[in-house]
């Protein structure tokens, strides 16, 4: 695996802890309006699927797209050693 696919990883653990605090806000109290937790699923689903194809978009344009720095063609994978995995970033 290129060690540059990490950044992935660690933008989509970024995206969700900044996500999933105001998703919650969003929707701690919507349960008293919503029929049932499905109703209520289905309204958390709403509000995130288009917020995540923006980060997929994201991703794409910052570091997939053709000579971004993920691209094999452009930037040849070099020699590197993994980062410790840091729980707490």
């Amino acid at each position: 695996m290129v060690t540059r696919e990490l950044e992935h990883v660690q933008d989509w653990r970024d995206w969700t802890n900044s996500v999933k605090n105001t998703t919650f806000l969003s929707f701690a109290n919507a349960n008293k309006s919503y029929g049932s937790t499905e109703q209520l699923a289905g309204a958390v689903q709403e509000y995130l699927t288009p917020r995540t194809k923006e980060f997929a978009q994201t991703q794409w344009a910052r570091y997939d797209r053709g000579g971004g720095p993920h691209d094999l063609n452009y930037n040849p994978a070099q020699p590197a050693q993994v980062p410790e995995y840091d729980p707490t970033h």
